[in-house]
């Protein structure tokens, strides 16, 4: 664990969350000096000043639910000379204001927590962008954390979401960098950097959580190889991954599972 995190544990509590909240996430992963360069800037979405604020910064920015939805329900929003493109899957809005932006924004959303978020514009491989799923597991709660695997996501034709519901497919690293738009120059190393970076941000959102051994880091990569954490799922989907990767995962879950076990059980009798 790097000098920054133990510094952390001392002189900062962790923020505690319940359950999956990505802007509490965000907060957590904030504080560490080495992990905030790679978050995109996220706001919660509390109305029309918020959303005007991130779009008079970022000029584009992606609105989607707190708690996550499975690529579901995200809105691309561009802002143009004197109007306002909002892209959903595959359709497109054009508004005129940012008051009419706005309330097709709110009427969408309704009363659901949602998070706005600057965008970033990755890198794509034959057109079509791609980011990274990254597993970070330990055995135990007193072990170190590891990455047991990744994937490669693209989306699909015309598409921005690469979640494999919304058309997305997995492709190996290798053949996704000899196709990408990324300089040779940039790409030395950085498999290394995304898994380096992916797993810091679970050693620092690791104290949030009592028991946590397994997080799904989404990684995107900008053309001039920045590395940008999107989101963490605590529970991520275990599947596109080679048969390899998949055979350490399991056994990464089936030792934590034994583990926790005996922990709830000293636990009990502590108690």
């Amino acid at each position: 664990m790097c000098l920054f995190l133990e510094e952390t544990k001392m002189s900062m509590k962790p923020i505690k969350i319940k359950r999956r909240n990505k802007y509490k996430m965000y907060l957590a992963m904030k504080r560490a000096e080495e992990l905030a360069p790679h978050l995109p800037h996220t706001q919660k979405w509390v109305g029309k000043r918020r959303l005007y604020q991130m779009l008079d910064e970022h000029g584009e920015i992606v609105i989607k639910p707190n708690r996550g939805l499975k690529g579901k329900n995200i809105y691309f929003v561009l802002k143009q000379d004197d109007s306002y493109v909002v892209q959903i899957f595959d359709d497109q809005f054009s508004l005129n204001t940012r008051l009419e932006l706005y309330n097709f924004l709110r009427d969408r959303i309704g009363r659901v927590p949602y998070i706005i978020q600057k965008r970033i514009h990755t890198a794509v491989v034959n057109g079509n962008p791609f980011d990274m799923r990254v597993i970070i597991q330990r055995n135990s709660i007193d072990d170190p954390w590891t990455v047991t695997g990744y994937k490669l996501r693209v989306a699909g034709d015309g598409k921005l979401i690469t979640n494999a519901n919304t058309g997305g497919s997995v492709m190996s690293f290798k053949e996704a960098m000899r196709n990408c738009n990324i300089p040779p120059k940039k790409q030395k190393g950085l498999l290394k950097k995304i898994k380096q970076v992916s797993l810091l941000s679970a050693e620092v959102l690791g104290p949030s959580y009592n028991y946590q051994l397994i997080f799904g880091t989404d990684v995107g990569v900008m053309q001039d190889g920045s590395i940008h954490v999107f989101e963490i799922n605590r529970g991520p989907a275990i599947r596109g991954f080679t048969p390899d990767q998949m055979k350490t995962i399991n056994q990464y879950i089936k030792a934590g599972r034994k583990a926790k076990k005996e922990f709830k059980s000293k636990k009990g009798l502590s108690n």
